[in-house]
């Protein structure tokens, strides 16, 4: 994943999604950074509802479905 912003760019880099109070977290780096966001309920409902659009869907199962990078 890419972050992009003016005059910044940062790869991201998933970890995990952990539980704290109850709270999804997930555990990430940014560029040279270990990194943590707090999913509220609102960033989870508007995740699913992003990820339900049709196009959405399909691409993300696309990706999963490709081969990975430098695969034979």
């Amino acid at each position: 994943m890419k972050i992009s912003a003016p005059g910044l760019k940062l790869d991201m880099i998933l970890s995990d999604i952990v539980l704290r109070d109850a709270r999804p977290v997930v555990v990430c780096r940014m560029g040279a950074y270990d990194a943590t966001t707090e999913l509220s309920r609102e960033d989870i409902a508007t995740f699913m509802r992003c990820m339900l659009r049709p196009r959405t869907f399909l691409a993300v199962v696309r990706l999963l479905l490709s081969k990975p990078r430098g695969a034979p």
